[in-house]
């Protein structure tokens, strides 16, 4: 299973949240909350990695978390 690090800022009323592996630093989706957020993260990956499956595409491979 491949693990991509991602970013959540608080931005305004929102959490944004953003993968460097996928866009680099742009925001994919966001929540009202961390943890809504960190759900919606996944679901974008899930939904990323099922159209790469589905157009036979490979996924980029996942950098480093920072600290």
């Amino acid at each position: 299973m491949l693990s991509y690090p991602a970013k959540i800022l608080k931005d305004g009323d929102f959490f944004l949240v953003s993968f460097r592996d996928f866009y680099h630093e742009e925001p994919v989706t966001q929540g009202g909350t961390y943890e809504e957020a960190l759900a919606m993260a996944a679901d974008w990956l899930l939904s990323v990695a099922t159209i790469a499956k589905e157009k036979q595409e490979e996924l980029p491979q996942p950098s480093q978390a920072k600290n």
